[in-house]
């Protein structure tokens, strides 16, 4: 190597000072990048009162929308006991080939088949209307499952991962979908195969059945954890009562526990 080329004592000095100065801007820029345990615990509140917030506003839509179908199906279904079944166009023969009572009859199906016409439009107005407003609350209830499984997901990092393990079963979506505690349900049941499994070949009345049973078993409260250590010994105080046998007692004892004074 020749010597223009050859590091100066000065040159390497400066390499390793720079290399130095490099360390340490790292290692305060890593200490920077690296959040407190209160930010973490501050943004972890802040995601929360956000994921929360949203909940509550798709739950009260959810309500809506639910009492909205609910109205919608009920009214269906009483405009359907209105609707009477088609007659049978008249035939001149049915008369006895009288022209003036058959043609009586035709005008009456004839205004008929028009009023049953125009209820039979109505009524699938009225069909799909429910439908619409069926699909309005499923909509919902995914999203409001979503905000939820987000807030869930703050305590349990692998909920994502738990959940992908769950049967792909209408029963079971329809049940952690419709839950408050959907997130919970869906993670206890990727936790436990077995069970999900089981619950997706199951009976779809029953699934139900012991999926509530599952569900209201997670919403249960753990006990509140009693003390183990001894209860305090209680303070006699001058009043407590004395065990002594007042034979035996002194002079003094004894006007003490007759409450007579000197």
């Amino acid at each position: 190597m020749s010597e223009d080329l050859e590091p100066t004592v000065e040159t390497t000095d400066l390499v390793e000072e720079t290399v130095e100065v490099a360390e340490v801007d790292a290692v305060e820029a890593t200490a920077e990048e690296v959040p407190s345990e209160e930010k973490v615990a501050e943004e972890k509140l802040t995601k929360r009162n956000s994921f929360q917030e949203r909940i509550n506003q798709k739950t009260r839509e959810a309500k809506e929308a639910q009492a909205l179908a609910t109205s919608l199906q009920e009214r269906l279904a009483s405009y359907e006991q209105t609707i009477q079944p088609s007659q049978s166009r008249p035939k001149l023969e049915d008369f006895d080939y009288d022209e003036q009572r058959f043609n009586e009859a035709l005008d009456s199906w004839t205004s008929s088949s028009l009023s049953t016409s125009v209820r039979q439009v109505r009524l699938e107005e009225q069909r799909q209307e429910a439908k619409n407003a069926q699909q309005r609350t499923l909509a919902i209830a995914q999203e409001t499952f979503v905000e939820r499984a987000n807030d869930f997901e703050l305590d349990n990092p692998d909920f994502r991962d738990v959940v992908s393990k769950v049967p792909n079963s209408q029963v079971l979506t329809s049940a952690v979908l419709m839950a408050e505690d959907g997130p919970a349900l869906a993670y206890h049941l990727g936790k436990n195969p077995g069970i999900a499994k089981e619950l997706a070949e199951m009976n779809p009345y029953m699934a139900m059945l012991e999926i509530g049973k599952i569900s209201a078993r997670l919403s249960t409260k753990a006990p509140t954890k009693l003390s183990s250590a001894p209860p305090p010994s209680k303070t006699v105080g001058s009043s407590a009562a004395v065990s002594k046998d007042p034979d035996k007692m002194s002079p003094d004892e004894y006007r003490r526990h007759r409450g007579y004074s000197r």
